[in-house]
């Protein structure tokens, strides 16, 4: 079984130090790239620091490490990253005699940078030390590239047959890795993957001599630490359903059949083309070119143009030359002459190839074959020579890939009918002799696994009884949650290599692994025979070919009911697939919408989301699907289990040291996305010519918090146009602008972008490196050959400061002292920052680094927080301008034509603009000021159109429609009514000046004094909290709430802050995962006296907690030996759980996970629930948070953030001291334990708050605790704080200093403005009585006083405003008041306006309230229904006619009741009854109509009848209208509720006759007497 992989081949790397020459070992590369040294010759310094802690860094003062190789220990956990920032070229870590894993995976990067990282043996590594002890050693270093290759490797398998005819059918498939993987690939001895592969030809020679009743497929797989690959190969071949297989094979075909088509068309022409010009052959090619114009071959199955790859090749060359002169003319180091004559050279050369171009224009001019002369010929021919010798090439290829699939699938012919029922990994770490199947179900959600497990137990149980099971060996059954617990608790470290058997079939896989137990020395250099158990190795090789045999024996092993298919949580099964992916690029010469240059050697890595930021997994596997493109830049993937990939590709040069071109994440991903979905066959990726800006540091100390501070996503921009580049890559991040998914990974990172691009880049947090400068404070970005320099940071504080301080200048106009500050900090943070690296003081350099980082940082989001206000209240502000330009102009001139108005409005606007344009900050930052003014001047014009159509389409419709809808048209709306009423207003204004005005001043005095209150900011020092008056020692403490752990970056940094001010104590914690019911899988622990427990938790201490809050409670035996000592403490109850008593426990190892740690002391119980640090918690883990039951997502850590750290315990849930074991803090690293907690005991000497105003200053750690033992003073203040425990809730902040003193000015100037709109009201009661008289209602004549208070409100304001915004900048630049923060340009002002216009609106509601009933004085402000007796309503309308009208207002109202008939559509069915003509005793006129009529709705059945009676009143000496209005049907209440709105309408109706015309007032009399008289 056959297949290709990408191998890393280790270049070898010499170094000679003082006359010895040692060779170094290669480490992992990245995902793909190496890490090699740009020279293979040079000479270096190296510098040993440490483990790279703080004291490493602190000793290494004066030693310049830019350019240097550093020389660190191995044990350095992932604290090497720190030191990229100081351009060091390499490492060289020292080998560990105990290499922990955690170490070995902190120095493999995910990311493509290229990091040389090498190993020295131990042997080595002792003379590093020697020499290095004391000071740096130039060394001279001969570097070979470390490259990869594509080799092929092999998987071998053999079938034994069953022994039982019965189970003849049925296979087992057992497997065994043939490779190994290392941190230090080249030392990569493998003995664990080796004692597997031993045991599996244990297997081969037991069952070929005495065969399992069941047979078996015993198979050792090749490549599978390359995330799988031989595995892949082998369940893809053997299991995968065949549809699947065929196809990922139809899509290589179709490839296949689209060379061959090609070929078909052009090896004949290559031939005819060699033949003589007079020759038929010749002639031949003539016609074939002919042909080809039109040609179009459908044989592959898809319409394919046949001259498409020629006409591409020479339509290439032709614009090739056309930019070669395109660049010829921008030239200034020729002279004309020689412009002249290679313009002339390279025009000819374009016109031969456009002469082969004609010969397959369908149209215009063409050529043929004879028309070309020999140059052209010789042209035509390389491109059909390049044509055929490149389809040849693809089809062998392909072919090639067809005929190593069809022989890897051999093997299902060689199986026949037999099927592979279940599946079995070997993967012991030979650790202890607990053996048992993991079926990868980590929860035990699934429990398919069940059954198997249970068979298998019976299995081991009756080897038991035989007693053929070693002394040493012990079967667990990890399968059926025995004792509920779940797979994850026997099998803390997952493996996933039966994932890929189970996707497959979908087929039951098994791993048979040690319990209990990490991965071992997978993945170290100390993998070696000689750290293998012997003894386990032999009882191993004796006990599983037993184990498996009988296993294979059950009967019902292979039923339906007990071997059931995996599935997922969801009940599911996806099948494994299989795709094609290519690497090409698009052609800059040619105009195809697609990539069409193939990109051959290119490194593919595919990566499954769900590996999140994991490098390796399962021990030794490297995750991401790998493969290098062959020379059609073609791989194929077989047998991904993953439902999504996230592609990402590199073309590197021949010594894998450079990266030449990467996958476009620009416009390219937004046309043609790289990501691949499950089922996807086919897929190809858009790369570009590239160079490389790499990120070496990405932990921000001013995102410290309640989450990880390493930056992932960055904004990626164009350094000439801000904004995202048409191509650019990634490596390790993702950016905003890019519409590509990517797997973010701890490390270095990297951006490409085109050569001759400049780059700008801006973190989430707001960190940005422009390349600014005092001319061009928003920079030009960094071109390659500037680069960002080796500290992102560093470059970044310097570029911020230039901004800030541009910022401040354009913000002159504001005022906020906070940011100043923190400008002001920031600068000198820089200064001492640039002296500490000029000096090689790395310490000092790290800390003023964080501390201008966080004060720049800061001040930016302030003002950036100002800016952003200002922006968005300068629309507010010119939208205000708008009603109080229209005001005052109708205030102060009486034009009387339109004309005159709009022409001084749009000068008075203008004007106002000036002003406004000159005093507010906004248009200084404003990129574009006057599009603000063309914005709202075309704003303006628009909504004036807008009014005119709007008006006119109203007036149409109005037209329309009016014989429907006329009863309406009289009816005044409250938009007419307001407009109306502020021109009243503007009037009545003008006829009081005096008063007007001195209302004016009062509501600019009101607006001016809330502006200058609310603007007025003032800083506040941090909140503190007491929490108790007696603490242990002065200091702080910092963790994350609840549960949570802190990343590693975010304790490096605050190690990094701290350092020097105080001695540091850092807590670790490990805890169990959580299960999905919230439970949690609890660790298994062993002693040698074989005794053993479930613990909860384990908890690392440093060796400095001995002390630092008091002395730690050690009942027997002593504290730790050191921070990183293979030693546990156990409280006094789990030694008595364990059976260890106070005089044997010294003598006793406990082991966790396969590793032995040696008991020195127990704990009091009591005493150590009594150990407490100034947060007043015990410095036990927590098991659970009720309040955090949703899981550490930084939301959750937020919101609980959001509140303050009580020192109560409700709700928390402590590890029970009988399940705890305690660490030390560094062993606990490398088991995995997390930092909860750091703790800062100040030096003597040290204030506490200068501490804690630097914590303040860099990070966002606002919620933490702190102590002092002495009287302490906070910030600036002149009072002393008494000794005790405080928490800091809040940091550095301003508030709005002047609202308290608001309340009284406000009720004054409102009681002002009540008063002078109450005595407007009195003095205008005639008005009012007129208004009434016209016909308006009592709501409409209040608003005639609102509107008026409004226009007062919106000169006021808007005159308040900018005396206030003047006011404000004569102060600052005069600087008569120094202690005040005025800023008038804030959003804050805009609420200001706008309660301002609320309060003059409030204090004339009780004015126009008095309005409305001097327009009423009855009281009664609404019509209401007169009374009846719910048969019965009379109603006499309030309307009087004369006599030449009555017949007209009969006519107007049968005109009404016309339109209502059954066909039409409305709020009533009207049918004619009556109309009855009569006399009075004096012989005038009486006219009755009568109508029945139907009110909707109309399901309700009301029904009426309606009576018009027209007589004469003597009251009024004028006839009137009466109406009786019968119920017919219906309920009363229904016929009440009915009959108001109708009236209502009805009323309206009769009102609007005084509307009329005259001439319309005879055409319904005439109606009326046509009806009367019928």
């Amino acid at each position: 079984m056959l297949f290709r992989v990408p191998c890393f081949v280790p270049g070898k790397t010499l170094i000679e130090v003082n006359g010895k020459s040692i060779e170094i070992h290669p480490m992992q590369p990245g995902a793909f790239r190496p890490g090699n040294f740009l020279a293979r010759e040079f000479s270096a310094p190296l510098v040993y620091l440490g483990v790279g802690d703080e004291a490493a860094l602190a000793s290494a003062e004066g030693v310049d490490l830019n350019g240097a190789i550093v020389v660190m220990e191995f044990a350095s956990g992932a604290d090497w990253q720190r030191v990229l920032r100081f351009g060091v070229i390499g490492f060289i870590f020292l080998d560990h005699p105990q290499p922990a894993y955690n170490d070995a995976i902190a120095k493999a990067t995910g990311t493509e940078v290229r990091i040389p990282r090498f190993l020295a043996t131990k042997q080595d590594s002792e003379f590093f030390r020697d020499v290095l002890k004391s000071r740096a050693i130039q060394a001279q270093v001969t570097a070979e590239p470390s490259r990869w290759e594509n080799k092929t490797l092999r998987n071998l398998w053999v079938i034994i047959p069953g022994s039982n005819p019965t189970y003849d059918g049925e296979l087992a498939l057992i497997t065994a890795p043939m490779d190994a993987n290392s941190i230090v690939p080249g030392l990569s001895e493998g003995a664990q993957n080796a004692a597997n592969l031993s045991l599996l030809l244990r297997l081969f020679h037991t069952y070929r001599q005495s065969a399992p009743e069941r047979g078996v497929v015993l198979c050792a797989v090749n490549a599978h630490t390359r995330n799988f690959l031989g595995d892949r190969i082998l369940a893809w071949n053997l299991l995968t359903p065949r549809e699947q297989v065929e196809r990922l094979l139809d899509t290589i075909n179709a490839d296949l059949r689209q060379e061959k088509m090609l070929l078909s068309h052009y090896q004949p022409l290559q031939k005819n083309l060699l033949a003589s010009k007079d020759s038929e052959e010749y002639n031949n090619a003539n016609q074939t070119l002919v042909a080809l114009r039109d040609l179009m071959d459908s044989t592959t199955g898809k319409n394919f143009t046949v001259k498409e790859p020629l006409v591409d090749l020479a339509r290439r060359e032709v614009n090739k030359l056309k930019a070669e002169q395109l660049r010829l003319s921008r030239r200034d180091d020729l002279d004309a002459s020689q412009i002249e004559s290679k313009r002339n050279r390279l025009e000819t050369a374009r016109h031969d190839y456009v002469q082969v171009l004609t010969l397959f224009n369908k149209v215009g001019i063409r050529t043929e074959l004879k028309d070309l002369n020999d140059l052209q010929v010789k042209i035509l021919k390389n491109y059909v020579d390049e044509i055929v010798s490149t389809r040849m090439n693809w089809s062998r290829l392909n072919q090639t890939a067809l005929d190593t699939v069809v022989r890897n699938n051999s093997i299902r012919a060689t199986l026949g009918k037999r099927q592979v029922k279940f599946a079995v990994a070997l993967e012991l770490t030979f650790q202890n002799g607990h053996i048992g199947f993991s079926a990868h179900d980590f929860m035990c959600a699934d429990r398919w696994q069940h059954k198997f497990g249970i068979n298998s137990a019976e299995a081991a149980d009756k080897l038991q009884g035989k007693g053929v099971i070693p002394e040493n060996i012990k079967f667990v059954d990890a399968l059926t949650k025995q004792g509920g617990l779940a797979e994850g608790h026997f099998f803390p470290k997952q493996s996933e290599t039966v994932a890929i058997y189970q996707a497959a079939g979908p087929t039951p896989a098994f791993a048979l692994r040690n319990l209990y137990t990490d991965y071992g020395n997978l993945f170290l250099t100390s993998d070696i025979a000689a750290n293998l158990d012997k003894k386990l190795f032999e009882s191993s090789l004796k006990f599983i070919p037993e184990l498996l045999k009988e296993t294979l024996a059950v009967p019902v092993l292979t039923s339906t009911t007990d071997l059931k298919n995996p599935t997922t949580r969801a009940g599911t099964w996806q099948p494994a697939w299989g795709i094609q992916v290519k690497a090409f690029k698009f052609d800059e010469f040619s105009a195809t919408v697609l990539p069409q240059l193939p990109v051959p050697g290119s490194a593919l890595v595919l990566h499954n989301p769900a590996d999140a930021s994991k490098v390796v997994t399962s021990g030794d596997v490297m995750t991401g699907y790998m493969a290098l493109t062959d020379e059609r830049a073609v791989a194929v993937f077989y047998g991904i289990t993953a439902p999504q990939l996230l592609p990402n590709a590199f073309k590197f040069d021949k010594d894998f040291t450079v990266v030449k071109q990467v996958v476009d994440a620009g416009d390219a991903e937004s046309k043609m996305s790289s990501t691949i979905q499950r089922g996807a066959t086919t897929k190809t990726l858009a790369m570009f010519d590239c160079v490389e800006y790499p990120i070496y540091t990405r932990d921000n100390p001013a995102a410290i918090g309640v989450s990880a501070i390493t930056e992932n996503t960055f904004l990626i921009l164009d350094g000439r146009l801000n904004t995202a580049p048409k191509k650019f890559g990634m490596a390790g991040i993702g950016c905003t602008f890019s519409q590509k998914a990517m797997v973010r990974f701890a490390g270095p990172v990297s951006v490409f972008l085109e050569r001759d691009e400049a780059i700008k880049l801006l973190t989430s947090e707001r960190i940005l490196a422009l390349n600014a400068t005092e001319e061009n404070p928003e920079g030009d970005g960094f071109k390659y050959s500037q680069g960002i320099g080796n500290d992102f940071f560093e470059t970044a504080s310097g570029d911020l400061s230039i901004l800030n301080h541009a910022r401040e200048e354009r913000l002159s106009g504001t005022s906020d002292a906070l940011a100043k500050a923190f400008v002001e900090r920031g600068d000198k943070a820089i200064e001492r920052m640039k002296d500490a690296k000029k000096k090689l003081n790395w310490m000092g350099y790290l800390k003023n680094l964080h501390e201008a980082i966080g004060a720049h940082g800061k001040a930016y989001k302030r003002m950036a927080a100002v800016t952003n206000d200002m922006l968005k209240a300068v629309v507010f502000y010119l939208a205000l301008m708008l009603p109080f330009c229209f005001f005052t102009e109708k205030l102060l001139f009486k034009f009387k034509r339109i004309e005159h108005e709009m022409v001084a409005f749009c000068i008075f606007f203008a004007l106002t603009f000036v002003v406004f344009r000159n005093i507010h900050p906004a248009f200084r930052v404003a990129q574009a000021p006057e599009a603000i003014f063309i914005a709202f001047v075309m704003g303006g014009l628009g909504a004036f159109v807008i009014k005119i159509l709007h008006g006119r389409f109203e007036g149409e419709m109005t037209l329309l429609f009016r014989p429907a809808t006329s009863m309406d048209a009289g009816e005044v709306g409250f938009s007419t009514v307001g407009q109306s009423a502020m021109l009243i207003g503007v009037n009545n204004m003008k006829r009081r000046r005096i008063r007007t005005a001195l209302t004016t001043v009062t509501v600019i005095l009101v607006t001016f004094t809330m502006l200058a209150f609310t603007s007025i900011t003032k800083n506040l020092s941090p909140t503190i909290i007491s929490r108790s008056k007696n603490t242990s020692y002065t200091g702080l403490m910092y963790h994350w709430p609840g549960n949570a752990r802190m990343d590693e970056a975010t304790l490096r940094t605050l190690k990094e802050i701290l350092n020097g001010h105080a001695d540091l104590a850092v807590r670790r914690w490990l805890i169990p995962p959580k299960l999905s019911d919230g439970g949690t899988l609890p660790f298994r622990i062993m002693t040698d006296n074989g005794a053993e427990a479930n613990i909860d938790a384990i908890l690392g201490l440093p060796v400095k907690d001995n002390g630092f809050i008091g002395p730690i409670p050690i009942k027997y035996g002593k504290f730790f030996s050191s921070d990183d000592a293979n030693e546990v403490v156990l409280p006094e109850s789990l030694s008595k759980a364990l059976g260890l008593t106070d005089e044997t426990y010294s003598k006793a190892t406990l082991t966790y996970e396969g590793r032995d740690y040696k008991i020195v002391g127990l704990l009091s119980d009591a005493d150590f629930l009594q150990f407490k640090d100034i947060n007043q918690r015990p410095l036990i883990p927590i098991k659970n948070l009720i309040q955090q039951g949703g899981g550490d997502t930084t939301e959750a850590l937020t919101a609980m953030a959001s509140g303050d750290e009580e020192s109560t315990d409700d709700g928390v849930f402590y590890t029970d001291l009988a399940s705890l074991v305690i660490m030390p803090v560094d062993t606990l690293r490398k088991v995995g334990g997390q930092p909860y907690s750091i703790s800062a005991k100040l030096k003597e000497g040290e204030k506490l708050w200068p501490v804690v105003d630097e914590l303040l200053t860099i990070t966002n750690a606002s919620k933490f605790f702190i102590s002092s033992t002495e009287p302490f003073k906070i910030a600036d203040g002149d009072r002393d704080t008494t000794p005790g425990v405080y928490y800091v809730g809040e940091g550095y902040r301003t508030s709005i200093g002047g609202m308290a003193f608001l309340i009284i000015p406000l009720l004054i100037s409102s009681t002002i403005i009540l008063n002078t709109m109450l005595g407007s009201v009195y003095e205008r009661k005639a008005e009012i009585a007129i208004y009434n008289a016209v016909g308006l209602n009592p709501t409409h004549i209040g608003m005639f006083f609102l509107a008026e208070a409004f226009v007062y409100s919106v000169i006021g304001s808007v005159g308040g405003y900018l005396i206030g915004q003047a006011t404000s900048i004569l102060l600052t630049k005069t600087g008569w008041v120094k202690s005040i923060n005025l800023n008038f340009s804030s959003l804050s002002v805009v609420y200001v306006i706008m309660f301002t216009i609320a309060v003059v609106l409030l204090s004339t509601i009780y004015p126009s309230v008095v309005a409305t009933r001097a327009a009423v004085p009855s009281g009664k402000r609404k019509w209401s229904l007169p009374e009846h007796d719910g048969k019965q309503m009379p109603v006499i309308f309030p309307f009087i006619y004369q006599h030449e009208l009555i017949y007209g207002i009969n006519g107007y109202l049968s005109d009404y009741f016309s339109r209502f008939t059954e066909a039409s559509f409305g709020d009533l069915i009207a049918e004619f009854e009556s109309v009855k003509h009569d006399e009075d005793d004096e012989g005038r006129d009486i006219l009755i109509m009568t109508y029945n009529v139907a009110l909707a709705p109309f399901d309700l059945g009301v029904t009426q009848q309606l009576k018009f009676t027209t007589q004469y009143d003597e009251k009024v000496q004028a006839f009137r209208l009466v109406m009786l209005n019968t119920r017919r049907s219906g309920q009363d209440s229904n016929w009440t509720a009915t009959n108001m709105p109708f009236l209502e309408k009805l009323r309206t109706y009769l009102m609007y006759w005084r509307n009329l015309t005259p001439a319309e007032h005879a055409d319904f009399a005439k109606m009326g007497k046509e009806l009367f008289n019928k």
